[in-house]
């Protein structure tokens, strides 16, 4: 036995050194297995089909990303996956997944699909609307006394995330992460921009500049810079 022993140990490091991978099979978790079908039953048929990043739905996007962070953040291996999983291989997969869906997120063929999302107009609006038709208006009649910054800064952040996904105060629905790439999408940009300097001077007129949102996880925290102190604080109210 000893001596089957120390020759399974010679061959597996002749094996490593040579370069050969080592077959790799998880133990079976939630985890895992959801990285399983992240791989294997939501990005494989895209692949097989021969799709456009154009095609993706945006659930499936999301559901992608977050099934494969579980599973890697549980086993880092797990892209190494060289057994089949539901009849495919995710060692097989995931390099062409990561491919397809980055594509995705990047706008590649986004007007495939001209139209946004139902909820990123309705969304982002709803926050631009507010700024430009409730505190800026309030701002206009009583000025650097206005206690409304905090709110117009806050909704304006948060229509931010809806249409990027990335900056901003972090929520949840909004636009798809291709959206921003899609010719109906830049009327959106327009009216942003527009009640970004609407909050800006708001701000001006406090004598503060806005730095950031801190967002860690899901909490979202507005900083904004005293220009009078040069200290920079998160704020709860407006400045």
């Amino acid at each position: 036995m000893k001596f089957r022993c120390a020759n399974l140990t010679v061959v597996v490091a002749m094996l490593l050194s040579s370069g050969v991978a080592l077959a790799y099979e998880p133990t079976p978790s939630p985890a895992v297995n959801g990285f399983g079908r992240a791989v294997t039953s939501i990005c494989a048929p895209y692949i097989k089909d021969k799709k456009s990043p154009g095609d993706v739905s945006e659930a499936d996007y999301q559901e992608y990303l977050a099934l494969r962070d579980a599973g890697l953040k549980e086993d880092p291996k797990l892209k190494d996956w060289d057994k089949p999983y539901l009849g495919k291989v995710p060692a097989e997969y995931f390099p062409k997944c990561e491919e397809f869906f980055a594509d995705y997120a990047a706008g590649v063929d986004a007007e495939k699909k001209p139209n946004l999302l139902t909820s990123c107009e309705h969304n982002v609006n709803a926050r631009l609307t507010s700024i430009a038709e409730t505190y800026y208006p309030d701002f206009e009649k009583v000025g650097a006394k206005t206690t409304k910054l905090w709110l117009a800064r806050k909704d304006l952040e948060t229509a931010r995330f809806y249409m990027f996904k990335k900056d901003g105060w972090y929520t949840s629905g909004g636009c798809a992460t291709n959206d921003q790439y899609k010719k109906k999408f830049q009327p959106l940009k327009a009216s942003f921009v527009a009640a970004e300097q609407m909050v800006e001077k708001m701000e001006a007129a406090k004598n503060v500049k806005f730095a950031k949102v801190d967002r860690k996880g899901t909490t979202s925290d507005l900083l904004w810079t005293d220009l009078k102190t040069k200290e920079t604080k998160v704020y709860r109210e407006s400045p």
